[in-house]
């Protein structure tokens, strides 16, 4: 059974349809790439999957349930941990606090958030402090860790190593992996420096114009001509 299943997903911002008829499939222990030009639509697709935007037409199943209905906050306790591109956190919230609004619906809280704050001692280091005082790279750890903190079986990471320093994008690299060496699965924009995310990949799916055109294997992306074509020309 596939951890992630989407049959023909349309969806898009009001009456404007933005992904066609898409369908994917993440099975677990995956690491699966999401790759195309800006406008692709691929934020518009793992928004639609953590459930920040309704479906137009399609099925969404998460290890065999349908998910098509629930809510943003219902697929979060199902298992679905998303990282926007806005790097969202609240700012009103010390580091601490933000990882734990993450696991409300988890009673081992604690268990869950220590060793988030130990594989990035920067954020340990300020786990007291205002998020809205972080600095932008700061933020995305602290996202990627909110994500995190709820436990997923399925991880949604729109371009999370943005702005980020080469060892913290070593880093996330590296929990995603053990993410899924543990049988769970991630779903993986990549626009920047693909080829070090590919090298823990298994596929790619490449999209353009709200649809998925194609898929390959990732080690496929260690030709450059491709990756130029497949992110800037579509």
């Amino acid at each position: 059974m596939s951890l992630l299943k989407i049959s023909g997903l349309s969806s898009g911002y009001g009456k404007l349809t933005v992904t066609h008829n898409v369908s994917l499939r993440i099975e677990p222990g995956e690491i699966v790439l999401l790759l195309g030009p800006n406008g692709a639509g691929k934020t518009t697709l793992l928004r639609t999957i953590a459930g920040h935007l309704p479906t137009q037409g399609g099925q969404i199943e998460l290890q065999g349930e349908d998910i098509t209905k629930l809510d943003a906050y219902q697929r979060s306790r199902s298992g679905i941990g998303y990282v926007p591109q806005e790097k969202k956190v609240f700012g009103s919230l010390s580091v601490y606090e933000n990882l734990q609004a993450a696991s409300l619906f988890r009673p081992d809280v604690a268990p869950l958030i220590t060793p988030i704050l130990e594989r990035f001692p920067r954020l340990r280091e300020r786990q007291g402090q205002m998020a809205s005082t972080l600095s932008g790279g700061e933020r995305q750890m602290l996202a990627v860790g909110s994500a995190m903190a709820g436990d997923p079986r399925l991880v949604l990471l729109d371009e999370p190593t943005a702005g980020l320093a080469p060892r913290f994008v070593d880093e996330i690299v590296t929990w995603m992996k053990e993410v899924a060496d543990g049988g769970n699965g991630v779903f993986w924009v990549v626009e920047q420096d693909p080829e070090k995310v590919a090298g823990v990949a298994s596929r790619a799916y490449f999209m353009a114009g709200g649809e998925i055109r194609d898929e390959k294997p990732s080690s496929d992306l260690n030709d450059p001509a491709l990756l130029r074509r497949v992110l800037f020309d579509g």
